[in-house]
Parts: structure tokens; C-alpha cells; sequence
């Protein structure tokens, strides 16, 4: 068998690492979150953790723009250009973590994993209204297909026992959607405006402090006060550890999708999803339900499913815009060096260089694990 090169193996690494960091923060998250009665931790201050994630995450871009300050293009005209959007952004991602943490206090993570993934049918609504996107036949079926196994995977016990839960999962779920949507509205102008996604990570960060410090202060503080009181090392260890390891994740996530195929990437994400739903459900929640885990089963095709036409649908839509660019290039080409009444055929002018064009961000709106906001709560 052929032994894989220095780049694969670097590649390989690297999704090994990022499949395992997602598994263990997830059972972390919902260790930490769930009461002592219960066997966890019972350290369930959403905005706090919030707090935490988002102050690491800053420190962190920071550093990467220290380091290659090339990546650094924050600019004063840009945040006062944008700074309603982005505040709007900050706000949509401080309730998306919070909702998602505060679900995992009462529901188990599968169901939590399993709600979260139902996130493209609120994208594909909110693409085609704000986006004017279209879509596919099977793309809309796929997404359909997805949503009913979902439901059928939920224990009937859980539609009473756990309604907090699941309306926060949902919640989330919406939200985050919504924010996945304007990250994609303002990351569109990247090239001529510097909203890359670190500079967006960097923007969110910042106003997320202020949303979620604020928030804290109003509802949190003097329960997590008590809490920290009675075991202040081991209470701030487990926080701090959780936004390190998250921010730690977002770093690899972001090199493996550089290191790897799209294609690659795609089908560890699936495979990622499907492996955290079922561990969870069989070691955590304990489902045993014939009709849940005939949902699980579905809900694995529908998502492998839609991973695949969400893939298919980037790819065509970067072919097509690298056929337009070429097609541009060869037509300004035979422009500038037609015969005119000014430019002889003996001394065609040097032709000016085509406009660059502006790459369609794509049609795979499923930000499960894209790097910008995928702080994994």
C-alpha cells in the first residue's frame, strides 16, 4: 500500500484531531451543564461560559494578528460602515451559544445534536427571502427528509419532559441560522471591504463581551458568585479549559479545511455528526426506542444527503464563476488588441488587466462546521 506523503499524513492528523476535539467538547459542554443531581457538573451559567469563550477567542485573533499582521485588516471606516450589522451579528451569536448551553441542562445530547442539525430548513427559508438563492428539487427533499427523521428520532417523553429544552435547541437552532445568513451577507464583500472571517470573528468577539458581560451582570451574578465560591479552582479551571479547547478546536477546524479537500472535509463533518449523535444517544441518553432509532438512521441518509448536493452545489457554482472569469479575461483580451481606428494590427496596445471577479460565496449554507462562529457549545 502506498504510504502517504507529508501532506496527507499533516492533513489526516488534523481531522483525527478535529473529530476528537468536537466529541470531547460537546461531552464536556453537556457535562458541565448538567445538574449535580443528575452526574454532572452543574455549572450552568450560559452567559458567563459565553463570556469566557468570546474573551479567549479575542485574545486569540489577536495574537494571529500579531503574528501575521497581514490578516489584520480592521480598519475605523469599516466598523463605522458596519458596526449595526455587526452589533446585530455579536447579539444573534451570544443568543445562539447561550440558548444551546441552557438547552443541554435538561436535554440530552443527541436530541441537542439532532435539533442543531435541522438548521438548513430555517437557511434555506431565509437564503431564498434574503439571498434570492434557489434551490433544488432534491435539495428542498433532502432538507424535508431531515426535519421528519429528526422528529421521529425524539422519545415521545421527551416532547413533555424536557419542553424547556427542546424550545431553547430550537432556539438556538433559528438563531443561529439567522446569524450563518448575515455572516454570509457581510463576508460577500470580503474582497472590497476586508470582512474576511477572522476579522468577523474578531468584531463578534468584541461586541459579544459587552452583550454577554452585561446580560451576566443582570441575571447571573449572584448565582454564579455562590457557585464559584464553594470551589473557585476547579470552577474556573472547567471554564476557562472548555473556551481554551473551543478556541483551540476553531485553529484546527480552520487549518483542516486549508489541508484537506472540500470534499474530504464535507464527509468527516457528516460522519462527525452521525458519530456524536449515536455515542451520545447509546453512552449519555440511553435511547432505546425501535422508532428512534429508525429516525437516527434516517436522519443519517438525509444528511449525508444534503452534504453531498450542498457540496455538489459549491463546486458548480466555483467552476461557473472560474468559466466567467476566463470567458471575461479572453473577451477584454480580444478587445484590446482588435483593430481600431487608433490602434493599428502592426502595434496592438498592451491590454489593460480584466477586472478581477468576485467569487459567489456558494450555496452550502450549512455552517455546522465552518470556522468563523462554530465556538462548539
Amino acid at each position: 500500500m502506498k504510504a502517504l506523503t507529508a501532506d496527507e499524513a499533516y492533513g489526516v492528523g488534523l481531522l483525527v484531531a478535529w473529530l476528537g476535539m468536537n466529541i470531547v467538547l460537546n461531552f464536556l459542554s453537556k457535562w458541565e451543564n448538567t445538574p449535580k443531581e443528575s452526574g454532572g457538573f452543574g455549572q450552568s451559567f450560559p452567559w458567563l461560559q459565553a463570556v469566557s469563550d468570546q474573551t479567549i477567542a479575542l485574545i486569540t485573533v489577536g495574537v494571529i494578528f500579531r503574528v501575521r499582521p497581514e490578516q489584520n485588516l480592521v480598519t475605523r471606516a469599516q466598523f463605522m460602515m458596519y458596526r449595526g450589522r455587526l452589533f446585530l451579528l455579536a447579539t444573534l451569536s451570544c443568543i445562539c451559544i447561550v440558548s444551546n448551553n441552557g438547552s443541554l441542562i435538561t436535554i440530552g445530547l443527541s436530541l441537542n445534536q439532532i435539533i442543531k442539525c435541522c438548521s438548513p430548513l430555517p437557511v434555506l427559508v431565509l437564503s431564498r427571502v434574503f439571498e434570492k438563492k434557489r434551490f433544488s428539487g432534491q435539495h428542498v427533499a433532502s432538507v424535508m427528509l431531515l426535519v421528519a427523521s429528526a422528529i421521529i428520532s425524539v422519545p415521545m417523553n421527551s416532547w413533555t419532559s424536557s419542553t424547556t429544552g427542546i424550545l431553547l435547541a430550537l432556539t438556538a437552532m433559528l438563531i443561529g441560522a439567522m446569524r450563518n445568513v448575515l455572516a454570509a451577507y457581510l463576508m460577500a464583500d470580503a474582497k472590497e471591504h476586508g470582512l474576511t472571517p477572522l476579522v468577523l470573528v474578531f468584531y463578534n468577539a468584541l461586541f459579544s463581551i459587552g452583550v454577554c458581560v452585561t446580560v451576566w451582570l443582570a441575571v447571573e451574578l449572584r448565582d454564579s458568585m455562590a457557585f464559584f465560591a464553594e470551589q473557585p479552582g476547579q470552577a474556573v479551571g472547567v471554564m476557562i479549559g472548555i473556551s481554551l479547547l473551543s478556541a483551540f478546536y476553531n485553529l484546527v477546524s480552520f487549518s483542516a479545511t486549508k489541508a484537506t479537500s472540500a470534499l474530504t472535509f464535507t464527509i468527516a463533518g457528516t460522519t462527525k455528526q452521525v458519530l456524536l449523535i449515536v455515542v451520545s444517544a447509546i453512552v449519555m441518553d440511553h435511547v432505546t426506542g425501535t422508532m428512534s432509532w429508525i429516525g437516527i438512521a434516517s436522519f443519517a441518509i438525509a444528511l449525508t444527503w444534503y452534504s453531498k448536493l450542498s457540496y455538489d452545489a459549491k463546486r458548480a457554482g466555483e467552476k461557473a464563476a472560474a468559466v466567467h472569469a476566463i470567458s471575461g479575461g479572453k473577451e477584454a483580451l480580444s478587445t484590446s488588441i482588435a483593430p481600431t481606428e487608433t490602434t493599428p494590427l502592426s502595434s496592438a496596445s498592451t491590454p489593460a488587466p480584466a477586472k478581477e471577479q468576485q467569487q459567489d460565496p456558494g450555496t452550502n449554507q450549512n455552517c455546522v462546521d465552518a470556522p468563523v462562529f462554530c465556538v462548539v457549545q
